[in-house]
Order: structure tokens, then C-alpha cells, then sequence
């Protein structure tokens, strides 16, 4: 078993257009968070389909097979519509010894899902599938599914899902400023092909 957290974006890849372009950049500014607990944990992208939409990062990707590695025992898997999401959620998913925590939204849903321990064992043939995945069911039900397997499901901090316009008017005051302005909250990354403001300045 590897000693360290894994810290596992899993990202349809995105298609063409606009709607593609907001999704890999919703991905991205995920990724840049996470790229913050590089002292402490692993990083990886797992998709649907090869893509290198987010080559840019030097990320670790993987295509298909087991989401949770067999030699894991303390993943926590984000979904891709909490753009924004602080660093200190983050650390407390990792932190947390429960066999399995969520990151909840505000909407109802959970933007990551934490497995220790047991909580990473997906149980051959259970019903519903283990474990729920972020973007896929309302958290009650995942709540529900973890206490059918005997957990004791911890909670996160909640932040908000970014689904509607509205939602997207709130993101605005959490984008950083344009390529060229300067100030400390500039891109982490000058090379980046897409980020958000470029994404979803249109819809302000």
C-alpha cells in the first residue's frame, strides 16, 4: 500500500465547444488546488477517454480501469462542479480518519467523497455501485449507501456547486483578474490555454 493520500479528479473529457471549454476549465482550477498538497499527497486525473485537455498541468492521468488503485487506502475523489473550492476543504477531507466523508454542496449534492481504510474496498457486486461519486446522486443517498456497509459517514465543509446562472454570478467574485492585470491573485499558471474568467466572462 502507498503511504501517501491520492487526491483523484475524475473528469469526463471535455467535449467540443463552449460548454467544453467552461467544464476543462472548471477541471483545471480544481487541479491548481490540489496542486497545493503535492508535499503531502499524489495527483491524478482519471477520464473516460484519452484527452489532453489538461496537459499543461503535468498531471498524471489515467483512462478507464478501477477508479480506486488496488494498492490505495486513502483516496478522496472530487467531482468537477465546485470551482473555487477553498484549500481549507480540502485539508479537511484529508485529515479526516472516518472510513468515508463527503464534501457537501449546498444544493444537496457533495463535491468529494474521502475513503480510508475499509471505505476504500468497493464490495464485489454491491448495490448501489462504491463508491458514490460526486455530480452522481443527491448526498442523502450516498449518506445512506455508506451506513448500509456498516460506516459511520463523516461531513466536510460545504461550498457551492456552480449549476445554474446564478451560480455562475456568485463564481464571478471568486475569479481571479485577467492574464494581464496585475495583483497576487493572478493565474498560478501564464501557460494555462483556458482559465475560468476566460470561460465564463460571457455570462456575467
Amino acid at each position: 500500500m502507498s503511504g501517501r493520500p491520492l487526491l483523484l479528479v475524475n473528469a469526463a473529457a471535455p467535449a467540443a465547444g463552449r460548454n467544453g471549454a467552461i467544464h476543462a476549465a472548471f477541471v483545471a482550477d480544481t487541479l491548481e488546488t490540489l496542486i497545493g498538497f503535492t508535499y503531502c499527497a499524489d495527483i491524478e486525473i482519471h477520464t473516460d477517454r484519452d484527452t489532453g485537455a489538461w496537459d499543461w498541468l503535468d498531471i498524471p492521468r489515467r483512462t478507464g480501469g478501477p477508479l480506486i488503485p488496488e494498492n490505495r487506502d486513502h483516496v478522496v475523489i472530487f467531482g468537477t462542479n465546485t470551482p473555487s473550492l477553498p484549500r481549507a476543504h480540502v485539508a479537511v477531507l484529508l485529515e479526516s480518519d472516518a472510513g468515508v466523508t463527503f464534501g457537501p454542496t449546498e444544493q444537496g449534492g457533495f463535491y468529494a467523497v474521502a475513503l480510508c481504510g475499509a471505505g476504500t474496498s468497493p464490495g464485489a457486486g454491491s448495490q448501489p455501485a462504491w463508491p458514490p461519486l460526486p455530480n452522481c446522486c443527491p448526498l442523502e443517498d450516498a449518506l445512506s449507501a455508506a451506513r448500509r456497509r456498516g460506516l459511520q459517514p463523516a461531513l466536510g465543509s460545504p461550498w457551492f456547486a456552480v449549476q445554474t446562472p446564478a451560480d455562475f454570478k456568485r463564481l464571478d467574485s471568486y475569479l481571479p483578474p485577467r492574464r494581464n492585470s496585475p495583483g497576487p491573485r493572478a493565474p498560478q499558471f501564464d501557460s494555462a490555454p483556458e482559465t475560468i474568467f476566460d470561460s465564463v466572462a460571457n455570462l456575467r
